[in-house]
């Protein structure tokens, strides 16, 4: 496994919750809205603030790793010791960056339009998305979407997704990435 500064552990996207208000609409995902995408061999990158020029992991280097778990876009960034991965690594743990966020191209979609205490409120709901980017934010379009350093007591993100990996059922893919969290449990002690 890619050698790095730290873990991150979150949550880019979560299922069934609302976005703020993205311009006269809300949003929410619906489950299953990144497993086409996650399945095929589009290579994803982690950035700090949606910046190409701060790349803090990449799925085809092993220093990023994405998959759809029952509560959304579950993500693990092994941090890079640069400018980038130092800065965004320290403001996470001081708790200045505890959010995420991803760039997406909508595939399908869904359109309603409700009244709610005498106001009208557009949702659209994302049945099926593409992505090749999440990122650590200040501003995330969804607020309950996470991010915590591995080794903090703010990762029970990082515990269920552990309990999940240990499923019998495990594809090759999830089965090095167990291998991967096992050794960086030993190695925060938790």
């Amino acid at each position: 496994m890619a050698k790095g500064i730290g873990m991150m552990v979150g949550h880019a996207a979560v299922f069934d919750s609302l976005s703020v208000d993205l311009g006269g609409f809300v949003e929410r995902i619906r489950p299953g809205a990144f497993r086409d995408c996650l399945a095929s061999s589009v290579d994803i990158l982690a950035f700090a603030h949606h910046e190409a020029s701060a790349v803090l992991g990449r799925r085809s280097a092993g220093t990023l790793e994405v998959n759809e778990d029952s509560r959304g876009l579950a993500v693990v960034i092994y941090m890079p010791d640069t400018t980038a991965g130092r800065d965004t690594l320290a403001s996470v743990q001081r708790g200045d960056l505890n959010a995420m966020s991803f760039q997406f191209r909508v595939v399908e979609d869904e359109w309603t339009r409700n009244t709610k205490d005498g106001k009208t409120v557009i949702q659209r709901e994302l049945i099926k998305v593409d992505f090749n980017e999440v990122s650590i934010v200040a501003f995330p379009a969804y607020p309950e979407t996470s991010i915590a350093e591995a080794r903090s007591a703010v990762a029970p993100v990082f515990d269920a997704a552990m309990q999940r990996l240990n499923r019998p059922d495990l594809s090759a893919r999830d089965a090095r990435i167990a291998n991967g969290n096992r050794r960086m449990r030993l190695w925060t002690g938790s």
